[in-house]
């Protein structure tokens, strides 16, 4: 049987809400996890700030630019 490329057979309209719906969806369930988990930090007595430390070097560390490309062989 032949697949057919639904990209190009499916109405826009009904692409795009096919489409975006899981990607919406998966953005506000990442924000609100980000709210909540802010909220729990917010809420420790003891190791909040070591635990934003750390947040923020993971984030740091993720979106930084490499300067140079290094081969591990």
């Amino acid at each position: 049987m032949a697949e057919s490329n639904k990209m190009k057979d499916m109405p826009v309209n009904k692409l795009m809400i096919q489409m975006g719906i899981p990607m919406i969806l998966s953005m506000a369930l990442q924000a609100v996890y980000n709210i909540v988990d802010s909220a729990f930090v917010g809420n420790m007595k003891v190791g909040s700030e070591a635990a934003l430390n750390a947040l923020t070097l993971v984030v740091y560390d993720t979106l930084k630019l490499p300067e140079k490309s290094v081969r591990i062989p």
